[in-house]
């Protein structure tokens, strides 16, 4: 190892403000890897130059950073300070005790780890200075990358820097890679070359290009000469670096891509060059989901189909791993219902068959890509649509021809197919095909009312069963009067005769009330009186008797009258005989008369022709005798003169 020294004046003691500066850059880092320091320097009010060593307690600047750091039990404290030309350091001696120190020199700086005891900033830049009177300090690289400051005589002082007497100082710097500069006396020294800080450009987002400037390049890079810098050869770990030709690179990051990305390249100030490496951070922005296409869906017509977010987000995805939903979901046709759960329930309009276009949103939580969709409606057969039942009229008792078409009248088919009439039938009445394409419908006899008809309209493929009714007005039908037989009266006895009886055998298919107006009977048979409340009262002709005498009479329903005839028997009964008047004879006193039974009966007759015979014949005086012989012998009481009374019974076989 050689050793190189460096020989400062060290300005007189003074309560001055420190502005801290560049002094050797020869050697930078103090790695073991890369055999290179920086060491500064500083000046109180533009006077001259000391330098200084960080030590256990003391505050000072470090550029790398931009802060002043403290030193104290081992720690580092940062405290944000502004890069400005001057830059005040603070004395800050751990017992708060002003100390009186005399310049000391560093004899030593190397690379070889020392003593750990003393903490130092990072490697990369550090700040020394001068100790207190007595003590010797030597700056130490460590394995980890810290400049440690250790004081090997026993009294070194534990506070840190202190302004001494003017004087020269002799600073052996060493390096590992013996390429050590001679600074010769009052700190002049040859070129310096460049020194890099850390670079980060916060230059672009995710997908946008960067131009690349020479000042970008060059913010961090610092050269106490003042020279021209000049960036080159600039190379990147990612995305592609286009050079324009012009001092200026175009920088694309890879498709998606977001992070820092290392730069890599060289910073010359016209002697000396070294490596420069820094950062560009590509921002990350939101990158919206990507559909490939539209997603597609099929049913049948008439037929509905339920539709997930898991099916609409198909062709979907997201670069930045995003969870995504649906969001605004529409057809321009049909009836589209959100469930609630991550699914729509879609039902096509009532027969169309074709495509329903969907429209929707995918969401990544911030951004939403509009996207399309179909859901492809296969026509499928649709049976003829029959409105309402078809209706026929007609009288009772009157037939009508009905056509297909009247039967189809209320029928249609969405398709366009033909429609035909199959499996007609009625639920009364008869009907016949007439093989034309009409039917013959004859309602029953006397039949009003509704009846049904039943039937199919066919498309050719699909029956569709539908009704139809014909009304069978009512027309008033006449009543049938029928013939009763009003059974039997006596001879010489009255009846009355009933409505009730009259009406017995009559009927009227209407159902319409009955009534009779009219009876009449032949008066040889006797003599019929209307009594004025539906009764009419019968009284045969004296001793007439027959059989079957005939009464007629009308029966009306309100509108019309038909005639029937009602019969009576007017039954034989035994007249007694007839007697017109008493009998008389006569003779003288106490002389006797023979009287006989045709005597008895000439006064005497029978309507019905029977044989009279006398019976019973007795005298209230005198004697009578019954001859036996159909002969009466009477003989007055002696001297008898006057009437004698006779009485007797004029027999007719009954009576």
């Amino acid at each position: 190892m050689s050793e190189q020294k460096l020989t400062n004046k060290v300005a007189q003691p003074q309560s001055k403000a420190a502005t801290t500066q560049q002094h050797n850059k020869e050697e930078h880092g103090l790695r073991d890897d890369a055999h290179d320091f920086t060491l500064k320097d500083y000046s109180v009010d533009g006077g001259e130059q000391g330098l200084a060593a960080i030590h256990r307690g003391t505050t000072g600047f470090v550029p790398r950073t931009g802060n002043v750091e403290y030193a104290q039990n081992g720690e580092i404290k940062p405290q944000p300070l502004e890069l400005a030309p001057r830059s005040d350091i603070a004395n800050t001696p751990v017992d708060n005790t002003p100390q009186t120190a005399s310049a000391k020199e560093v004899e030593s700086l190397n690379t070889s780890p020392s003593n750990p005891d003393v903490p130092m900033v990072s490697a990369d830049d550090f700040l020394a200075s001068f100790v207190n009177t007595g003590a010797r300090s030597e700056v130490h690289d460590t394995s980890d990358n810290n400049v440690r400051i250790s004081s090997p005589d026993t009294d070194a002082p534990k506070v840190g820097m202190s302004p001494v007497t003017t004087a020269e100082s002799t600073v052996p710097v060493s390096s590992n890679d013996g390429n050590n500069g001679d600074n010769g006396n009052g700190g002049e020294e040859s070129n310096a070359a460049p020194v890099m800080l850390d670079l980060f450009i916060n230059g672009t987002d995710e997908d946008t290009s960067l131009l690349i400037t020479q000042d970008m390049l060059l913010a961090t890079i610092q050269d106490t000469d003042g020279d021209p810098l000049t960036a080159s050869n600039l190379a990147v770990t990612g995305g592609a670096l286009a050079d324009n030709g012009d001092g200026t690179w175009t920088f694309t990051p890879d498709p998606d891509f977001h992070g820092n990305i290392s730069l890599n390249y060289d910073v010359s100030d016209g002697q000396d060059t070294i490596p420069a490496n820094g950062s560009i951070v590509v921002a990350s922005v939101n990158d919206a989901a990507d559909v490939s296409g539209p997603t597609s869906f099929a049913t049948s017509e008439d037929t509905g189909i339920v539709i997930s977010e898991a099916q609409l987000l198909a062709n979907a995805s997201d670069v930045d791993g995003d969870t995504l939903s649906v969001q605004n979901l529409s057809a321009d046709g049909g009836t589209l219902t959100d469930n609630g759960d991550g699914t729509w329930s879609f039902a096509p309009d009532a027969d169309f068959n074709g495509t329903v276009n969907l429209s929707y949103d995918v969401n990544d939580g911030t951004t939403n890509t509009a996207t399309t969709g179909t859901v492809s409606v296969s026509a499928v057969n649709d049976a003829a649509d029959v409105s309402g039942p078809t209706s026929f009229t007609t009288s009772e008792d009157t037939g009508i021809v009905i056509s297909e078409a009247q039967l189809l009248a209320n029928a249609s088919d969405v398709d366009g197919d033909t429609l035909s009439v199959q499996n007609l039938s009625a639920d009364g009445g008869t009907l016949t095909d007439n093989g034309d394409g009409t039917w013959s419908f004859a309602p029953d006899a006397d039949f009003n009312g509704t009846i049904n008809l039943s039937y199919d309209v066919n498309d050719g493929t699909t029956n569709t069963a539908t009704t139809g009714t014909v009304s069978v007005s009512a027309i008033n039908d006449g009543p049938t009067a029928g013939n009763v037989d009003l059974g039997a009266t006596a001879e010489d006895t009255g009846i009355v005769i009933t409505e009730a009886q009259l009406l017995a055998g009559s009927s009227d298919t209407d159902g319409d009330a009955l009534s009779v107006t009219g009876v009449s009977v032949n008066p040889g048979f006797g003599s019929l009186t209307d009594n004025g409340n539906g009764t009419w009262t019968f009284n045969p002709a004296q001793d007439v008797n027959a059989d079957d005498v005939a009464f007629s009479f009308t029966v009306s329903d309100g509108t019309t009258t038909d005639t029937a005839t009602a019969v009576l028997d007017i039954t034989a009964v035994n007249d007694a005989a007839d007697v017109s008047g008493p009998t008389s004879f006569s003779t003288s006193e106490d002389t006797g008369i023979v009287i006989s039974e045709a005597q008895l009966l000439a006064n005497a007759s029978d309507v019905d022709g029977d044989t009279l015979s006398v019976q019973n014949l007795s005298a209230d005086g005198g004697t009578l005798t019954d001859n036996g012989n159909g002969t009466w012998s009477f003989a007055p009481d002696a001297d008898f003169n006057g009437t004698i009374n006779l009485s007797y019974d004029v027999n007719d076989g009954t009576t």
